[in-house]
């Protein structure tokens, strides 16, 4: 039996009665008025809109707040150093941690692997030597200094010095390669380098950003003549732990 029916048919058995709540059937599927319904969907949208919405201070983090993030870096060498015109492009990977120590300031240090492959633009005119790729591990400590850090969308300039170590890596070379007598080997030797760049956050929610940077690296060179430098793309996301 219907359920709209059943108050119907307990006042009568007659078929008048049935009729009587088939007639009720029908009246509650008649076509209800429009506005409530729109009312309806525009409060339940306007709720969500303010249920996900942040008000500008909720992405700004206290002093002493700590957050670790990781980068995809794309770049370059230049300028007259051997490196700059044997090695080109780059890629690498960066692992950045950092502390507020202001609402607009926070120290940190990063890690970097940077590997630049051989140019295909320039020819070696050794053929005993074809290294195929240049590597570097960057060890640096960072500098942030941020602008309109209660936005969700945050710019910020960055300053680094460090080290690195390098290493020129020919894959087909033998491991077991012994000098001829009166032949030397020389070793790219470890450096300083410095970093300036610029950045933008941007806070998907208050612990997660998507964070990319665009910086230029000044690379001490010992074992080279002439002068390296470096610009590097990064992009990754930070995570921060503090509340």
């Amino acid at each position: 039996m219907n359920r709209w029916e059943s108050p119907c048919g307990a006042a009568s058995g007659h078929g008048t009665a049935g009729a009587l709540g088939r007639a009720v059937l029908t009246r509650s599927r008649a076509p209800r008025p429009l506005l409530p319904a729109w009312l309806g969907l525009a409060t339940g949208v306007l709720w969500l809109s303010l249920a996900l919405a942040h008000p500008a201070q909720a992405y700004e983090h206290r002093r002493g707040t700590p957050s670790i993030g990781v980068q995809f870096q794309l770049g370059f060498l230049g300028y007259d150093s051997e490196w700059a015109d044997i090695f080109q492009p780059g890629r690498g990977v960066a692992i950045r941690a950092k502390q507020y120590v202001a609402r607009n300031q926070a120290l940190g240090f990063s890690f970097e692997q940077q590997k630049f492959n051989e140019s295909t633009t320039v020819p070696l005119t050794d053929p005993a030597w074809q290294p195929d790729f240049l590597q570097m591990q960057i060890l640096m400590v960072d500098y942030y200094r941020y602008f309109m850090r209660q936005k969700r969308r945050t710019p910020y300039l960055i300053a680094s010095v460090g080290f690195y170590r390098p290493e020129i890596v020919d894959e087909g070379a033998e491991d077991d390669f012994v000098p001829e007598p009166g032949q030397t080997v020389e070793h790219p030797k470890e450096g300083v380098l410095a970093r300036l760049g610029v950045g933008l956050e941007y806070f998907i929610v208050r612990a997660i950003s998507v964070d990319g940077t665009l910086s230029g690296y000044y690379i001490n060179t010992p074992s080279q003549d002439g002068l390296t430098v470096s610009g590097m793309f990064a992009l990754g996301i930070h995570i921060y732990t503090g509340k």
